[in-house]
């Protein structure tokens, strides 16, 4: 990567290409059970928060921001999991006898 110690203002000036590649690394690493297609899914989201980080406010230190992003994307997407399953998860059988009990004792 190019320019990793300077400021960068300029989106041009990155390899997107290696820093795709080094976002895919850090979030194989933060999280080792990812499929190819959420790991991909992450990726992309990571390259987009370093675009709009880069164009906001340069870089100073690229490869700590892509590892900064790439560690706080992971943390989203594993809330975000969590919150799903808690959300979805089936109803168990015992519940159907305290509905029964509760409707006979009406």
């Amino acid at each position: 990567m190019r320019n990793q110690t300077t400021e960068t203002n300029n989106v041009t000036e990155i390899d997107w290409n290696e820093a795709r590649q080094f976002i895919k690394v850090c979030l194989s690493r933060k999280i080792q059970d990812l499929d190819d297609h959420d790991r991909e899914d992450l990726t992309q989201d990571a390259s987009v928060r370093l675009i709009r980080a880069i164009r906001r406010q340069g870089a100073h230190n690229l490869k700590g921001l892509m590892t900064t992003i790439a560690y706080r994307t992971a943390i989203d997407f594993i809330r975000s999991r969590r919150r799903k399953t808690g959300v979805f998860e089936p109803l168990n059988d015992s519940y159907e006898g305290r509905v029964d009990d509760a409707v006979e004792a009406v």
